[in-house]
Formats: C-alpha cells, structure tokens, sequence
C-alpha cells in the first residue's frame, strides 16, 4: 500500500499529474500508439518496488513520456472526422478525465514552492538554526535580512543562537557528509516535539556556548558564520549546511555536527547540544 502511496505522491508532486491523465485519455483514443509509450512509466514504478523508488525530482523525466503521449491524444482528435455520435461519446469522456486532476493539481504542485523564510515564527527565528531532511540548514539568524535583524535581537537581547531545530526522529541529527552522501547521526539527546504548517514535526535541542570541557559523550555544532575567517572543519563532521558555505557576502557559512570536541579557531562559534523536555 505504500509503495503505490508514494507513486501517487511521485506523480502529483512532480507536476505530472495532468499529463498522465490526458495520456490515459490518449489510451482511449488512439491505443496502439500511446499504451507501448506507458510501458516505460510503468517499468520504471515497477522496478521501484525492488530498488527503491527514490526524491520526486527523479521523475520529472516522465513528463517527456507523457507529453508525447499527450500530443499523440490531441493529434488524434484534431484530425477526427466526426461522422458517428460513438466519437463524439469517447471525445467528451476523454476530455472530463483530463480536466478532473486539473483541479486539484495546484494543491499538490505547492510542494516545489519554498516556504517563505521572512514570515517565519519571530519569536525563534534569530536564535534558531534549523536542520532539514533536505540536508540543508538554515540558520534564520543569517537569511532574514540585517534590518530586521538588528531590530528583533535589540528587543529579544540576544545575538547567537540558543536552539536547535532538527526535522527528524527524536535524537537524529540529518545531514550530509563530505561526499555529499545522506547521512544520519545517532545521539542520545532527547528534544522536545513540536510541529509547523510548512514540514511537519521537528525536535528542538538547547544550544549552550562551549566553554572548553563537555561531558564525554556531548554532541557539538560548530559554525563559521563570517566568510572573512577561514577555518579548518571540525573532525568526524556531519556537514549541515552544504549549500550556504559558498554563498556570497555575509550569507556564506559552514555548519557542521559533530561528536568529537572541536578545537577553538577564529572566527569559529562552538555551542554543545543538550537535550531539552
């Protein structure tokens, strides 16, 4: 059942959705043309079920198939000669099952759209990092703009981070590491549950600066917010924020995990993760 969940999901999402179904409608029309076109959609889903389907995104390639399919459908039609009432019948019933998904098709196409990050929660968005099953962190203290910035963290009187965010398991750290490869990090840390309308349920975990000594099995977040500082990254990392460590100007910063002290640097900000109830 969750296997064919998650080709419903690969379809939708993908923007696919709507050309599937004017596809099948082609199957209506012009059969022996379209249906050996689906065999390679249908392949692809079915060796799923012993490989691994694998992100959306590796499926857009089908909107290639189904466009032809599409295009077959609609040349078809267009060069009908509409001399028995069957063919209007078949058009009409065609047509209804191509309109029906387009319905609803945007709501399932808002999945591809970023949430907007300058509307996020005020009251943590300086002080929070937040990791993401994507393997990027985003560091709201560093993507909101120094305008509001400066203004919120005068009202809050804070001006580093306090929080971490993590959208996984309780306990899992996500990330990458350095062959870009999806990694996950077991801890004993402990967070406290919440959930947002944007991604779903997250664990928070308090941030205390390092101050040179940690309990033996303390987990680390090692930042360098300022691209000016070049420092060394930290031993048996867990990148976190991959994307943003070549970002230019103030926005570029390396946030790495990890389990093993890390040594202080300039411009190095060292916080020890602690489990919050």
């Amino acid at each position: 059942g969750n296997y064919f969940i998650q080709c419903g999901n690969i379809l939708f999402s993908t923007g696919c959705f709507a050309l599937l179904s004017l596809s099948l409608t082609g199957c209506l029309i012009n059969p022996s043309k379209i249906l050996p076109l689906m065999i390679i959609p249908l392949t692809v889903l079915l060796s799923g079920a012993v490989t691994g389907l694998g992100p959306d995104r590796t499926y857009i390639i089908f909107t290639a198939v189904f466009s032809c399919a599409s295009g077959i459908a609609v040349d078809t039609v267009y060069k009908y000669k509409f001399k028995h009432p069957s063919r209007f019948l078949q058009v009409t019933a065609a047509v209804l099952l191509f309109l029906a998904p387009l319905a609803i098709q945007p709501i399932f196409f808002r999945s591809w759209q970023l949430p907007e990050w300058k509307l996020a929660d005020v009251k943590t968005s300086s002080t929070t990092l937040c990791i993401y099953t994507a393997n990027s962190g985003y560091p709201l203290l560093w993507n909101l703009g120094e305008d509001f910035l400066t203004e919120y963290q005068k009202r809050v009187g804070k001006s580093h981070l306090d929080t971490l965010r993590v959208y996984a398991a309780n306990g899992i750290i996500n990330g990458m590491d350095d062959a870009h490869n999806e990694k996950t990090v077991s801890t004993r840390l402990s967070g406290k549950s919440g959930e947002d309308g944007v991604l779903g349920v997250f664990y928070e975990y308090t941030l205390e600066p390092y101050n040179g000594t940690a309990p033996a099995d303390s987990c680390f977040l090692v930042t360098s917010p300022l691209s000016r500082y070049k420092t060394p990254a930290p031993e048996n990392r867990l990148r976190l924020n991959p994307w943003f460590e070549n970002s230019p100007g103030n926005g570029s910063c390396s946030v790495y995990f990890t389990q093993t002290p890390p040594a202080p640097a300039m411009g190095r900000n060292i916080f020890v993760i602690k489990s919050q109830k």
